[in-house]
């Protein structure tokens, strides 16, 4: 299973695992944010994978966000 964290291009803002994420991610070399899990499922088996980050950001540091419609 395969998910994505934010990528910050300002070096000033940082983007971390939070806790409560599902253990036993690895990050991808060479894919910026895409966190990888491997899991053993059986055949119809069901399993929930919890994402979870935070995000720092300076007071100085001014940011917009867009939502889409």
């Amino acid at each position: 299973v395969q998910d994505r964290l934010p990528v910050s291009e300002d070096d000033r803002i940082g983007v971390q695992p939070g806790k409560g994420m599902t253990p036993g991610f690895r990050e991808v070399k060479d894919r910026p944010g895409i966190l990888e899990w491997t899991l053993p499922l059986a055949p119809r088996e069901k399993r929930e994978v919890v994402l979870v980050y935070s995000v720092r950001v300076p007071k100085e540091v001014m940011i917009a966000s867009a939502m889409a419609n």
